[in-house]
């Protein structure tokens, strides 16, 4: 009985949080998906070797659709080999993709708050509100998937961390192993980058106090957890890691081939700084739209804003009402309800798609926590000072180029640090740990024996974390401009004052609202400290507390996420349909025969444009990590030579109006590309040292691809010779995403140039002749060349990337699953066994 009694608060809160998130993403069992721009460019740039895969069984880890072809899935090659893989995907499989996104992340909380010996009723209140903070809502409805499952289990390392310092050494390891191993396979390194530098900055601090104590022996059983955990971890996922290290030594992070940039091995500062958090931007995490909101904000035409808003500009208003209805007539995807205005006026002058809002009750429990780790220090005193300034470094981060110095030094100096961007990101890792630390306030709380010698934090805590919002609403309107820096904003008249007032309105009354979310939150604070020896105050306090700040949550998301972002799979696929041009295409090419063309779109974003993907293999695309060597193409402008068009087998051309030119259709065509071909015989072989002068041949006008092949001799010698027969021929004749097979008939032994994307981060591309292996090379800068001997031959490239390291990954992450579930029996055994 006592066992059964152990374990139902947490089965409840299991099932609460499998329920809650079912209910949150109920449009996905309707059948519909979401609609985010990344979403569809995601699906978009993989849509080829997915429709390979679904008809093959065969898993292709090479991408032929976009920019010539690159590496993709590359940061989930090796993942197979490890039982952390099995454990998720067997938990993805049985989920939908939303769901499975919003129960890990509340998943992971839970039990990260419970292997810190939280209350289990608290943990739940707790989890469910960081399951529902509003930038999850944001990055799913972006399309930011895998950037929400990295996050899920980062609160499991960090109470790995605290716990170990505890002296439980059980928690601290499986918290640990389990939160980084987890982290890590989920697929979103800058994450788990940020979380363990702020971790090093917490573990520092209470390494030096426990130091200072002369815990020897209780310091040495932490560092050795700690390490063999983080070690063990990541050896789990030894062999995907291996694969994306190779990986990323090839694209744009890898850092500059050309000694004339002067860029830093990495990206460049003012690339990797964008989207940079700004400093009025950070009281969006208890305001929402204290800075406007998002770049295209949804805003209720009942909500008290609009309505406050409308009393001074009711033309206004009833010419917006009129005009989104008739939108909404037209178009069933758009909620009639709402109006979407670029409200957002801070300092960030790009896009943004809303606030990190992760909840004014919580901002309430934060500010009691620290006030009380303030008045009563102690262990429980330094844990939280260490998780603020772990909190607070990460915070920096988030600033970029607005804490310029900060992270200028860790730019330059830092190892890693200059491979990623977007660093507003991490500002999702800074609330996951205020969460930690509210939790731990509360268990303090309940732990105290004299709350009533708490009034001082309760009274401080109402005047910081309440008093704020009050300054806002009553004050924030004078203080600010609400002018929008967002480009063309002004020019289309969005710093007029009607706009201005509306931002006004907004700030106002989100503020307000902050403010009487916090009421109940300090209420259930005052009764804890005041009626101490109610014990039934703890669930009533669970209670309201996760109830305030769910229904708090899910309206502040619901902005983000709602209903109309959610179509039927069937019209989501129809924005990958093909068009018009695309129909063209088919019609000269024949169906399913993308790999013998590539297309220039002009029409799109060429180099930010995924959809293109999904129905042709194109020169452009999406992708922020792209190989270092096609952006070179690109960026010196040599992409857009007649004669490197050519080489990229470039058939079809579609000009900014929408005009296609085809090969041997249009006259205009040969403007732009010069006889395109999938491989051809060099006549001669153009000798070069350096890597710029590779980009500068292939840019003089006297370059003919046909002709010359350009080769670096530095890089692979000189003794390749071309031969002379007119009559030779070499020809793709079948085509897949990670086969090629040529057929080539000569007199004399040749030289072939292939117009394929030469990748050197891993060797998994072999070519063999009439099935014996050859060498090839990589000529013209960026594709592939080989020696081809006399007579009839038959030629095929394959891409078949085996993961190293299998053994070790498969042996770490099933010995850390044991020992987990061992450490976690042994516990529960002795605790049943002292109750009994």
């Amino acid at each position: 009985m006592h066992v059964i009694q152990r374990i139902l608060p947490y089965f409840i809160g299991l099932l609460t949080l499998l329920a809650l998130s079912y209910i949150i993403s109920s449009p996905e069992h309707e059948g519909k998906v979401i609609t985010g721009s990344d979403t569809i460019q995601s699906s978009a740039k993989i849509k080829q070797i997915t429709d390979y895969q679904e008809k093959n069984g065969e898993r292709s880890y090479w991408n032929p659709a976009q920019f010539g072809g690159s590496p993709i899935y590359l940061l989930k090659l090796g993942q197979e080999k490890s039982a952390l893989h099995v454990v998720n995907q067997t938990l993805r499989k049985a989920m939908t993709r939303v769901w499975y996104h919003f129960f890990i992340t509340g998943l992971f909380m839970y039990i990260a708050l419970c292997l810190l010996r939280i209350n289990p009723w608290v943990s739940l209140a707790l989890a469910s509100a960081a399951m529902l903070t509003t930038n999850v809502y944001i990055l799913l409805v972006t399309g930011h998937f895998a950037k929400v499952a990295t996050l899920a289990p980062l609160p499991m390392l960090v109470a790995g961390v605290i716990a170990a310092f505890r002296k439980d050494y059980i928690a601290g390891f499986a918290g640990t192993f389990l939160g980084l191993a987890f982290a890590i396979l989920l697929l979103h390194p800058q994450m788990v980058y940020y979380t363990v530098l702020g971790l090093t900055l917490t573990g520092l601090v209470l390494l030096i106090k426990t130091s200072m104590e002369k815990e020897w022996l209780h310091l040495g059983k932490t560092v050795g957890v700690l390490v063999f955990a983080g070690i063990l971890g990541s050896l789990a996922n030894y062999s995907h890691l291996k694969s994306s290290q190779d990986f990323a030594k090839s694209t744009m992070r890898g850092g500059a081939i050309l000694e004339s940039e002067t860029e830093p091995e990495g990206l460049t500062w003012d690339y990797a700084m964008s989207w940079s958090y700004g400093n009025l931007d950070l009281f969006n995490l208890i305001i929402p739209r204290v800075v406007g909101g998002s770049s295209q904000e949804a805003i209720a035409f009942e909500s008290g804003a609009f309505k406050k808003w409308s009393e001074d500009y009711p033309q206004v208003a009833q010419s917006l009402k009129t005009s989104r209805l008739n939108d909404a007539q037209k178009n069933t995807s758009l909620n009639p309800e709402v109006i979407e205005l670029p409200t957002y006026w801070g300092p960030m002058n790009m896009s943004t798609a809303g606030p990190m809002y992760f909840g004014a009750g919580l901002w309430i429990l934060l500010v009691f926590a620290v006030t009380m780790a303030v008045l009563h220090k102690g262990h429980y005193g330094l844990e939280v000072l260490a998780l603020s300034l772990g909190a607070f470094m990460i915070i920096l981060f988030a600033l970029g180029s607005n804490a310029e110095g900060f992270n200028e030094y860790f730019f330059n100096n830092v190892p890693l640090f200059d491979k990623w961007r977007s660093p507003s990101a991490a500002l999702a890792i800074a609330a996951m740990i205020f969460t930690v630390i509210s939790g731990l306030g509360i268990q303090q709380l309940l732990d105290v024996e004299y709350r009533k010698s708490l009034k001082p934090a309760i009274l401080r805590t109402a005047i910081i974390g309440a008093g704020l919002f009050v300054v806002f609403a009553a004050l924030g309107s004078e203080f600010f401009k609400f002018a929008t820096g967002m480009p063309g904003a002004s020019e289309a008249g969005y710093n007029e004052p009607r706009w201005v007032d509306l931002r006004k309105a907004l700030m106002t009354t989100d503020a307000w609202r902050s403010f009487m979310v916090s009421i109940p939150i300090l209420g259930m604070i005052s009764l804890l400290i005041f009626q101490p020896k109610r014990k039934e105050l703890t669930y009533a306090f669970a209670a309201v507390v996760g109830l305030v700040m769910v229904f708090d949550l899910v309206s502040v998301g619901n902005r983000y996420l709602d209903d109309y972002d959610y179509v039927e799979e069937s019209e989501f696929l129809a924005d990958l349909a093909p068009n018009a041009n695309d129909k063209k295409i088919y019609g000269i090419e024949g169906e399913n025969r993308q790999g013998f063309y590539r297309v220039l779109d002009l029409s799109t974003n060429t180099f930010n444009d995924a959809i293109p993907s999904a129905k042709h293999h194109q020169v452009g695309g999406y992708d922020p990590a792209k190989l270092r060597r096609i952006q070179d193409v690109i960026d010196s402008r040599a992409l857009f030579s007649p004669d490197v068009l050519g080489m990229f087998n470039v058939r079809h051309v579609i000009l900014q109006d929408g005009q296609l030119l085809s090969f041997e259709e249009d006259s205009m065509f040969a403007q732009y590309v010069v006889e395109p071909k999938s491989a051809w015989f060099a006549d001669e072989i153009l000798p070069v040292e350096r890597p710029e002068q590779e980009i500068q041949a292939l840019k003089e006008p006297n370059f003919q691809h046909l002709n010359s092949a350009i080769l670096n001799t530095k890089d692979f010698g000189n003794s390749y010779t071309v031969g002379s027969d007119t009559a030779g021929s070499i020809e793709l004749v079948e085509a897949e995403p990670n086969r090629l097979v040529y057929k080539s008939s000569s007199t004399e032994d040749e030289f072939a140039v292939f117009s394929e994307v030469w990748y050197g981060g891993n060797p998994d591309w072999t070519v063999k002749i009439d099935g014996k292996k050859a060498d090839f090379i990589r000529v013209n800068y960026i594709l592939r060349g080989m020696e081809v001997p006399a007579g009839d031959h038959e030629i095929v490239f394959e891409f078949k990337p085996k993961p190293s390291g299998g053994e070790i990954t498969l042996s770490a992450s099933l010995l850390g699953l044991l020992l987990v579930l061992g450490g976690g029996g042994w516990v529960f055994y002795q605790e049943i066994k002292e109750k009994a």
